[in-house]
Order: C-alpha cells, then sequence, then structure tokens
C-alpha cells in the first residue's frame, strides 16, 4: 500500500489536487466560451488554452516523480481524455 503522507505521496496528492482543479476551470471555460458570442469569445478561448497549458505541465511534474499510486496508466488515460479537448485552431 503506498503511503501518502511521505513527501512523494503529499506532491502527488497535491498535484492530483491542482490537476481536478484545472479540469473543472477549463469545463466552465469551456461553457463559457459556449454562451459567449462575440469580443469575449477571444479571450475565453486565450484563458482555456493557458488552463491546457497549465495541465500539461502538471503532467510532465507528475511523470518525473517515482510511480508511487496503485493505477500508473490513469496519467496515461487522463493524457487521452484531455486531448480530446485541444483546440483546433
Amino acid at each position: 500500500m503506498p503511503n501518502h503522507e511521505s513527501p512523494e505521496g503529499v506532491k502527488r496528492q497535491t498535484i492530483e489536487t491542482m490537476s481536478e482543479t484545472l479540469f473543472l476551470l477549463q469545463e466552465m471555460a469551456r461553457r463559457l466560451a459556449h454562451e459567449t458570442h462575440g469580443q469575449h469569445y477571444d479571450s475565453v478561448r486565450e484563458l482555456n488554452e493557458s488552463l491546457h497549458h497549465s495541465r500539461l505541465q502538471l503532467y510532465v511534474i507528475e511523470s518525473s516523480l517515482p510511480v508511487i499510486w496503485p493505477n500508473p496508466g490513469r496519467l496515461q488515460a487522463d493524457r487521452r481524455k484531455f486531448n480530446a479537448y485541444l483546440p483546433t485552431s
């Protein structure tokens, strides 16, 4: 059983919480983009791209940590799900 209280466990927990929060923010920004027509759409799209890059950076950080979670395939599954939301432009 992984030790979530170890320094690596705490780092992973923090990264996971940040990733989940960024994902929720992206969902909100996507909804806002769909509701926004006109002058604010470009700003919302820019915000969503920034959130996307932030989550990708978290994946880079997470992948540099030793694997301690019982499901190491989660990162790959999250990347596939996340890539489905990449901007097309």
